[in-house]
């Protein structure tokens, strides 16, 4: 079975001239390997990812392909993917809320593509299939307080904050916490 008939409503998305959203493959592995060895692409994502390998990668991808709780998205840049974006927990979410509702996270694994409004424009391309096309009433998002740029794309996309949780983790050797955000149809 394949990614879309496992995720009804699932579809590519055009973002712009070069910018695409196109449906997670095995072939995607090598280049998300680089980013998941790069200690400033991961440090504020809140996993953990101890000795990365191409085989590790591709488990990953198919766990990512055969999941029906989420939604996602690879992020290709000029035919070259440089992120993910996903939509995810959403049975979590859905029973928390009393409405269809989901977790958007957002990757740009490739370094040379930060600072470029990249984020913004998928996550909007994105929210607007969620609430426009699959139903959604209701996204959150969470990052850690350290990870301005994503604190900065959730208040550009509307997102309102509504809280902080404890991160078990350290970020840079230190205790940290989740900056927990919500945005309503």
């Amino acid at each position: 079975m394949d990614y879309q008939q496992l995720h009804p409503r699932y579809r590519e998305i055009d973002v712009g001239k070069e910018l695409r959203l196109v449906t997670p493959d095995l072939h995607h592995a090598a280049q998300s390997l680089s980013w998941v060895e790069s200690l400033d692409v991961v440090q504020y994502m809140g996993a953990d990812f101890p000795s990365p390998t191409l085989e590790g990668e591709k488990r990953r991808i198919e766990e990512i392909m055969s999941n029906k709780d989420e939604y996602s998205w690879m992020v290709e840049y000029d035919g070259k993917v440089i992120g993910n974006v996903c939509i995810n927990s959403i049975a979590e979410a859905t029973q928390q809320f009393g409405v269809k509702a989901g977790n958007l996270t957002v990757l740009i694994g490739d370094k040379n593509y930060w600072g470029k409004g990249i984020g913004v424009k998928v996550c909007t391309a994105i929210l607007a299939w969620a609430f426009e096309e699959a139903s959604f009433m209701r996204m959150t998002a969470r990052a850690l307080q350290e990870n301005i740029a994503s604190i900065k794309t959730l208040q550009k996309l509307g997102f309102e904050e509504v809280g902080t949780e404890p991160y078990e983790g350290l970020v840079q050797g230190k205790p940290s916490v989740w900056r927990n955000f919500t945005l309503v149809a």
